[in-house]
């Protein structure tokens, strides 16, 4: 493939997701390199009509006999672009793709609800291999990200128990509370959007995606909503005399990027949350809890 686009200067870059996963990963791409890459970068859901020869097309999905992914790459193919596929060597993928386009096909077979990372690493090779780009060593070394999995994965073995489980550990707080994940950038906004997906396909847990300014303006509702009473008892309450049993409370989780934790940490001060916020960065998670209007670290 490098040899393929070695000294291609494109027109743009479109990533093209012909899933929900997959075009998670192109909005992850674009957020991350899109004020950085020298090359316009688009995602879309399918191959847009204004696509021609000056341009490269990375189509990927998991389903190869989805006919709107085929119909994808087959477009930006007559239209002359230069083309990578994202998706497995099989079915109508495989007819409208061989000889024509650079087909990356999964060695390893896994779940499509854990092919998100492969589908963001295709994008970041893609990226890495035109140099028109010159993204340089803005682009993550995909070996050290592979090894940083690993470690996390054996960490998060069901046999380590909770207090050394990071898993487990986020599993507990999110026990019996309605959940909100949230970012405070439009990098975490898109990560929390795909843990909230994930939570559900894999747990059946259901979690709200949101922006960390639209957690707070609703801070006060969330408030309301968790007030419970504390002689309430399941057993004995009754709506029609005492009202509406109360709700579950609201435990939010802020998904953060390390060079934006000072602004994340100065953010909420200004506001009362009353639950658990998670700073996600690099390094351990950073856990925070308002007291008193005070957060306590």
């Amino acid at each position: 493939m490098r040899d393929r686009l070695h000294g291609i200067h494109p027109r743009s870059v479109v990533l093209v997701g012909g899933d929900v996963r997959a075009g998670r990963a192109a909005e992850l791409v674009v957020a991350l390199f899109s004020d950085r890459c020298a090359v316009p970068l688009v995602a879309a859901p399918t191959t847009p009509p204004w696509v021609g020869p000056l341009d490269i097309v990375v189509v990927a999905g998991d389903d190869a006999g989805d006919p709107t992914l085929a119909a994808s790459i087959d477009g930006a193919l007559r239209r002359s672009a230069e083309v990578v596929v994202d998706a497995p060597d099989e079915g109508p993928v495989r007819a409208v793709a061989a000889g024509r386009a650079v087909l990356l096909a999964p060695r390893v077979h896994v779940p499509t609800a854990y092919a998100f990372a492969r589908h963001l690493a295709v994008f970041c090779v893609v990226l890495a291999s035109l140099e028109a780009s010159r993204l340089g060593g803005a682009l993550p070394d995909l070996g050290m990200i592979a090894d940083s999995v690993d470690s996390e994965s054996a960490r998060d073995h069901p046999s380590n128990e909770v207090f050394e489980n990071p898993a487990k550990s986020l599993a507990t707080r999110m026990l019996s509370r309605r959940v909100v994940i949230a970012g405070d950038s439009p990098t975490t906004a898109v990560l929390a959007r795909h843990a909230t997906d994930t939570l559900l396909q894999v747990a059946g847990v259901i979690a709200t995606p949101a922006a960390l300014p639209d957690v707070l303006v609703a801070r006060d509702r969330l408030l309301d909503s968790t007030a419970a009473s504390d002689t309430y008892d399941p057993f004995f309450h009754d709506e029609e005399l005492d009202g509406p049993a109360p709700v579950a409370p609201v435990r939010v989780f802020v998904l953060s990027t390390d060079e934006d934790r000072p602004a994340a940490r100065r953010e909420p001060r200004h506001y009362r949350i009353w639950n658990w916020c998670l700073l996600w960065g690099s390094s351990k998670p950073v856990r925070y809890r308002l007291r008193s209007n005070r957060w306590r670290y």
